[in-house]
């Protein structure tokens, strides 16, 4: 017995087994369902670990996405790191982070953040969805490409089915095509 905000609480131990032939042809047939994809690897690997999962990862794809600045060192150096969450104030110096990393930005202050740090890589604009995480609202896209010129790609993390993905990705396209 433990004692949890004054409660006294039984200790369970959950245990997970996972068929892992069965998983990996069910990711198998997701990603080649879904053509180009990026797969996520954060945290502690869903419970797989990173290094188990940035393995299965490789499969799929040489572009893998991390969760923080700091997880993209557990990427191999033949694969390029997507940062998920936007550059904050306080970045590695660009020195110590790989070349072929692309950061993320959702807001004008995440460019300045990216410009204190001397970065000169590859930049994602994290667009704001439905779900109401971080990033920028769609009409601010305008103006974080005209601020971020070294951007090339945009991401949004939409729920399925929701009928605002097909317009905002139709506006996502306008905006790279108008770039070029």
């Amino acid at each position: 017995m433990r004692l949890i905000h004054g409660c006294k609480v039984k200790a369970v131990t959950l245990q997970l087994s996972v068929d892992s032939a069965a998983w990996g042809r069910h990711v198998s047939e997701t990603a080649n369902s879904l053509g180009d994809l990026i797969p996520v690897v954060k945290g502690n690997g869903y419970g797989f670990g990173r290094p188990t999962l940035i393995e299965h990862a490789k499969k799929l794809s040489s572009d893998i996405a991390v969760g923080t600045i700091f997880e993209a060192n557990d990427v191999p150096s033949d694969c390029r790191a997507f940062v998920l969450t936007p550059v904050g104030k306080v970045l590695p110096p660009a020195k110590n982070l790989a070349k072929n990393n692309v950061l993320t930005i959702g807001a004008i202050h995440h460019v300045e953040n990216l410009r204190d740090a001397d970065w000169h890589g590859d930049v994602v604009i994290k667009l704001r969805s439905s779900m109401n995480r971080y990033g920028a609202n769609p009409s601010e896209l305008g103006a974080l490409i005209a601020a971020e010129r070294r951007f090339r790609f945009t991401m949004v993390c939409q729920p399925r089915g929701c009928k605002k993905s097909r317009r905002l990705a139709q506006k996502i396209r306008q905006s790279k095509n108008s770039r070029s």
